[in-house]
């Protein structure tokens, strides 16, 4: 009966050292970590195109689902074309079995070429999700311009929010690199003025577009036209038939056609 006490007692001892051990383990290893200058390692949630929502189904695997997802059976409650994507290559439609549902990562690659196409200047043409356009690329997961673009503001722009010293919009960049001018005027950048916030409002205030110059004439050219009036500005003008407008410019002034009505009014 002794013996088997002892015995116990030695197992029982044995247990609380290898805790021991373990535990002292654990914190020599934190500790190295926080002097070295590492951070606990943390579970990130993969990213999904935008709209889309993360979760896990009933047997791990991941998805995105455009809509709401059934906590409780771990589903897509959407059924609409396109409303499910895959992390895992060879994943099956559910409403289709004999078709794979398309990668998460392919449509988020989709997404940002859209938006590239719509947001990015020609010359900061890589999209990110924060809200930037950036000279050389993203990250790994198109969330951020790389730290070398970021470090320049000449190497980025910005597409919403308040504009730090030295940053540029997005859109006035676009503008300007996406407009052209007819033979013989020269663009150029204007600021509106007084005249114009007046007719049009804030939509008016600190907006740069660009413009063609001539010796005695300009006109604003059509791209930018179209982007200003998606922001409420020139918005009672045609641009094939105000003065100002580079297309009514063309059609007066290099194809001669007089019988153009034209509106003269200004702004």
């Amino acid at each position: 009966m002794h013996g088997a006490i002892m015995k116990r007692a030695k197992m029982v001892m044995i247990i609380l050292g290898i805790a021991l051990v373990l535990i002292m383990i654990r914190r020599a290893v934190k500790q190295s970590a926080r002097k070295e200058g590492f951070a606990t390692p943390l579970v990130s949630t993969p990213q999904c195109p935008i709209g889309y929502k993360f979760f896990n189904d009933k047997l791990g695997d991941s998805y995105c689902c455009k809509g709401d997802v059934d906590p409780y059976k771990h589903v897509c409650m959407a059924t609409g074309a396109g409303s499910l994507c895959a992390f895992k290559v060879g994943a099956k439609d559910p409403l289709n079995k004999a078709l794979n549902l398309e990668l998460c990562t392919t449509r988020i690659k989709r997404q940002h070429s859209a938006s590239q196409s719509v947001l990015c200047p020609p010359s900061l043409p890589h999209y990110a999700t924060v809200g930037r356009c950036c000279l050389t690329g993203t990250d790994a997961d198109s969330k951020n311009c790389m730290p070398a673009d970021n470090s320049d503001v000449k190497h980025y722009c910005v597409t919403t929010g308040v504009l730090k010293k030295g940053e540029q919009r997005c859109d006035t960049l676009q503008s300007f690199e996406k407009s052209s001018c007819p033979k013989g005027l020269q663009k150029m950048s204007r600021a509106l003025g007084a005249s114009e916030v007046k007719t049009y409002g804030n939509a008016a205030q600190g907006m740069t577009m660009p413009m063609c110059f001539g010796v005695d004439s300009f006109c604003y050219p059509d791209f930018a036209l179209r982007a200003a009036q998606a922001k409420g500005v020139f918005t009672n003008k045609n641009p094939k038939t105000w003065k100002y407008g580079c297309s009514a410019w063309e059609t007066v002034n290099i194809k001669r056609d007089t019988t153009l009505a034209v509106d003269s009014s200004y702004p």
